[in-house]
C-alpha cells in the first residue's frame, strides 16, 4: 500500500483497461467533437451577424453568455447521447414490495406531536 494512502486505511485500487474500451472512448470522443463542431458551425451560420466580431471587437457580453450557454447545452446533450443514459427496469427487486408496504404504512400514520407547553 502506498504510504500516502496508508494513514487513511485505503487500499490501492487497480484499474484494468481493455484495448477495446480505450478505442471506444477515443472514437466516441472524436465523434462528440465532430458533432459539437458541426452544431456550432450551424449556429454561427444561422445568425445574421458575425459572432466573432460581436464578442471580440464590440465586447458584447450578453452574446458571449448566450454562446457559452449554447456550448454547455450542446456538450450536455452530446455527452448524454454518447453515454446512452437510459435504463429500463424490467422487474422490481425482491424486497421492493415489502419496502413499499412499510413506507406507505409509515406515511399514513400521523406524525407525533410535541406536548403542549404548560405555563
Amino acid at each position: 500500500m502506498p504510504a500516502s494512502l496508508a494513514h487513511v486505511g485505503l487500499a490501492a485500487i487497480t484499474v484494468e483497461l481493455d484495448l477495446n474500451e480505450i478505442v471506444n472512448a477515443l472514437v466516441y470522443a472524436a465523434l462528440g467533437v465532430v458533432v459539437f463542431t458541426l452544431a456550432f458551425w450551424v449556429m454561427a451560420k444561422a445568425v445574421p451577424f458575425s459572432m466573432r466580431k460581436e464578442i471580440e471587437e464590440d465586447q458584447n457580453t450578453a452574446l458571449g453568455v448566450i454562446v457559452g450557454s449554447v456550448i454547455l447545452g450542446l456538450a450536455i446533450v452530446i455527452g448524454a447521447a454518447i453515454h446512452g443514459g437510459t435504463t429500463v427496469v424490467t422487474e422490481a427487486p425482491p424486497n421492493a414490495a415489502a419496502g413499499a408496504a412499510n413506507s406507505s404504512a409509515s406515511a399514513s400514520a400521523p406524525a407525533p406531536t410535541a406536548a403542549p407547553n404548560a405555563r
